[in-house]
């Protein structure tokens, strides 16, 4: 495994002068998106480091929610400090399991109300984008994300390419 790439519930640290981008979006009922944008900015920036709250599955881990809310909150924090956050609201994908009466993509909601929070208060590398498909599967909150990132004056992306291209623009260099 590249020792660049961060994913829960390991907490190695990033060494101080190094920018580290955080892959914000949905996990439960996407697909992978996060491994494959993950090793392309790896393999483009190879001062960069990627952050990705999408665990490896592992039949023996047992999973602590209140060690993933900590493990994403520092991480994030840290992109936010230091490096970019990218978000990429993924549309559902029906055929994987989801959590019967879980709003879709809830917690990256709460998530990018965060970060515009952040950005509002200070201004740093923030991406956003959505999959076309995003609403039309049961995705939530996208009218307002919007509204939100338009009076922040932020472009909206709708390619997971674009996604990658403006990550890698946006990164900080060392």
């Amino acid at each position: 495994m590249n020792e660049r790439l961060h994913l829960p519930p390991v907490d190695n640290p990033v060494p101080a002068r190094h920018s580290l981008v955080f892959l914000a979006g949905p996990i439960q009922g996407s697909p992978d998106w996060q491994t494959p944008t993950a090793e392309e900015l790896l393999h483009h920036l190879p001062d960069v480091h990627v952050a990705s709250p999408r665990r490896i599955a592992e039949s023996h881990d047992e999973f602590d929610y209140n060690e993933q809310v900590l493990w994403e909150l520092n991480h994030i924090r840290r992109a936010n400090k230091l490096g970019v956050v990218s978000f990429w609201f993924a549309a559902r994908d029906f055929t994987l399991p989801y959590e019967e009466g879980r709003s879709y993509a809830k917690t990256t909601r709460n998530e990018v109300n965060r970060a515009f929070g952040w950005y509002d208060y200070k201004p740093f590398p923030l991406v956003l984008g959505f999959d076309p498909n995003y609403t039309p599967t049961g995705g939530e909150g996208e009218r307002h994300i919007v509204a939100m990132a338009k009076e922040l004056e932020l472009p909206i992306y709708d390619s997971l390419e674009d996604i990658i291209d403006q990550t890698m623009i946006q990164v900080p260099r060392n």
